[in-house]
């Protein structure tokens, strides 16, 4: 055999190796998803982290979620009011203890998501590999896009398994938490119980709604909610503006071609 070959035949059968070890993609998983983002605490980069911590005690002290708070942190807390108490677990712990474990649930339960697919263990870790770049992404700044795949993710396995009330609750959830969520309900036309399926959507969005409510009065809920809207009009307004580095999107295109940023 050419010596070559001998060497990809080789490298094939490592790389086939490191697939197939679920050791070695949950090793590289942490690494990439927990060790490396850590450090950036240390360097004081974790800024998301740090708005997605003080919403908490925004919410319990009923403060307006989305004002800016520059004395706290940099930009502005953009999700809904369900994500700020998803954070009490995190927020209440010391920040250095939190930010870790923030992490640390981010990566399990993105990788928990993936490994849900009803594919061979090579290809789910295969899976895991080729997602590596944007979730390093993703945990280097302290993001949730991890959180919403996983919904997403959850969702269709949900679905492929008649669990049409837990995929109702993941799309509920997502949706309650970045709006993207709500990606997830296109997986209802491969459900068995559409009807299942959307009754329970309509409850758990209903739950969710009021699931702050624990930490913050009705009134101060119902006010978040309005406001949260108001911003999110605002944003996308702002990411319409011809001249920004926002709006990579078919509309935003076809706005660019016309020139009109008026065009819905």
């Amino acid at each position: 055999m050419h010596p070559a070959s001998t060497l990809s035949f080789r490298g094939l059968k490592v790389v086939k190796r490191i697939v197939g070890d679920y050791r070695i993609i949950i090793a590289i998983w942490l690494v990439v998803g927990l060790a490396i983002p850590y450090t950036k605490f240390f360097s004081g980069r974790h800024n998301n982290y740090l708005i997605y911590r003080n919403s908490f005690d925004h919410l319990i002290n009923e403060q307006n979620l989305y004002v800016p708070y520059p004395g706290e942190y940099s930009d502005q807390f953009r999700y809904g009011p369900v994500f700020c108490a998803l954070m009490a677990p995190f927020a209440v712990l010391p920040e250095i203890v939190g930010s870790g474990l923030y992490l640390l649930a981010s990566a399990g339960f993105l990788f928990l998501a993936i490994q849900s697919l009803p594919l061979r263990k090579i290809w789910r870790n295969g899976f895991c590999l080729i997602a590596l770049f944007d979730f390093a992404n993703n945990q280097e700044h302290f993001q949730s896009n991890a959180f919403i795949a996983a919904l997403i993710i959850l969702t269709f396995t949900c679905v492929l398994r008649d669990k049409n009330i837990l995929a109702a609750a993941c799309v509920a959830l997502g949706l309650f938490i970045k709006l993207y969520g709500i990606a997830g309900i296109v997986f209802l036309v491969f459900s068995r119980q559409k009807s299942k399926f959307l009754v329970s959507f309509l409850c758990w969005s209903v739950a969710f709604y009021f699931s702050p409510v624990v930490f913050g009065s009705l009134e101060f809920v119902n006010e978040s909610y309005r406001d949260w809207l108001s911003m999110l009009l605002d944003k996308n307004r702002m990411n319409a503006a011809l001249g920004g580095f926002q709006d990579q999107s078919i509309s935003g295109l076809i706005r660019r071609l016309a020139q009109t940023p008026d065009i819905p």
